[in-house]
């Protein structure tokens, strides 16, 4: 028995499909590739929550999360004007089977989201922090507000990267599920 990221192979799902799979990897480097988008600062950012016993309410967390962090994304635009480019990615992964203490298996599931952001406006770096710094107070919220737990210290994970050949064909195949 493997624990990991969860494949069901099933030809419609975009992790397990790898035509699919090429298709979003194509579309993230389309989005990264774009001349409008080189040379601005973007951000790996990995949202995280407590795991789950259910896929279902893992996946609802999950989604509901992130749909609250691209509704308040597009109110920063339309507040302040702050324009970025974002893809996001939820990945899945499942436990090692474990038995509980009435014999039964379960597995514990993990729903995160990898987002791909990128800051089209110029904004200073105190600016940028704060932007992310709220946008990771948003997701806390909504994972809360919808009955789940994140930790502050461990939700949400930043790291900032440099757009080039190299890093695009990385982030593209990681968040497509290609490599």
């Amino acid at each position: 028995t493997q624990s990991g990221t969860f494949k069901c192979w099933n030809v419609n799902c975009i992790t397990c499909c790898k035509r699919s799979s090429k298709k979003m990897a194509d579309k993230i480097e389309k989005v990264m590739n774009h001349p409008e988008l080189l040379g601005k600062e973007a951000f790996f950012i990995t949202f995280t929550k407590s795991k789950n016993y259910s896929v279902e309410k893992s996946l609802a967390l999950t989604k509901a999360g992130l749909k609250s962090v691209r509704d308040w994304i597009r109110m920063q635009s339309y507040r302040y004007g702050i324009q970025v480019a974002y893809h996001y990615v939820i990945e899945d992964t499942i436990s090692q089977p474990e038995l509980s203490h009435d014999n039964k298996w379960f597995c514990r599931v993990h729903n995160h989201g990898h987002f791909l952001l990128i800051f089209k406006s110029a904004i200073s770096k105190i600016e940028r922090d704060k932007f992310i710094e709220k946008m990771a107070g948003v997701w806390r919220r909504s994972i809360k507000k919808n009955g789940g737990y994140t930790s502050k210290e461990n939700s949400v994970d930043v790291k900032p990267i440099d757009i080039n050949p190299e890093t695009i064909d990385s982030i593209s195949g990681y968040m497509s599920k290609l490599i």
